[in-house]
């Protein structure tokens, strides 16, 4: 998907020269617009030039945003937060980071992190990881990258590195 931006609307404030730009980047084959400082209250007026093409509205981190009804109402397609997700997570790190001055140690449910962990483990395929990990290998059938494993052992290569190495690339192979 190809999501065009303009700050046409910003820059000099007309709708009409805003909607000849968005004409252009739909002919350019843009599959959906992003006008930047557009509100939800002017797209009726820029709909008006441009009925069909679809609207993105990027949430500046300076207004509050509008509920989603709203900007489904408007004509938006697509609603894009970068900065709000942002704030949240150096929210959330700074709280820590100061739990852990302030009384020496963080203030952190250990089974929440645990959980946390495991999510965002399973997002990635830490599952399938864990599994593998599990499976017990017979060093003689264990190759890293192509090469036997003993090979590395004669070359003083410690063999859990080793191992960690081929698990974490996804290059082992010939464990049961």
């Amino acid at each position: 998907m190809i999501i065009a931006r303009t700050d046409a609307l910003r820059v000099t404030k007309s709708m009409e020269e805003t909607a000849i730009r968005c004409r252009a980047y739909n002919a350019a084959s843009a599959d959906a617009l992003m006008v930047l400082d557009l509100a939800p209250e002017q797209v009726a007026g820029l709909r008006a030039q441009i009925p069909d093409i679809p609207l993105a509205l990027f949430v500046s981190p300076a207004t509050q945003p509008p509920p989603l009804a709203q900007l489904d109402a408007a004509g938006f397609k697509l609603a894009l937060y970068p900065f709000n997700t942002m704030a949240a997570v150096a929210e959330s790190v700074t709280r820590l980071w100061t739990s852990l001055r302030e009384t020496g140690s963080l203030d952190q449910d250990p089974a929440r992190v645990a959980h946390l962990r495991n999510s965002v483990q399973d997002l990635i395929g830490g599952a399938e990881r864990r599994a593998a990990a599990a499976r017990p290998c017979d060093h003689k059938w264990l190759r890293y990258g192509g090469a036997p494993l003993r090979q590395f052992r004669r070359q003083g290569l410690d063999r859990h590195a080793v191992v960690l190495c081929a698990r974490r690339s996804e290059r082992l192979v010939g464990c049961a």
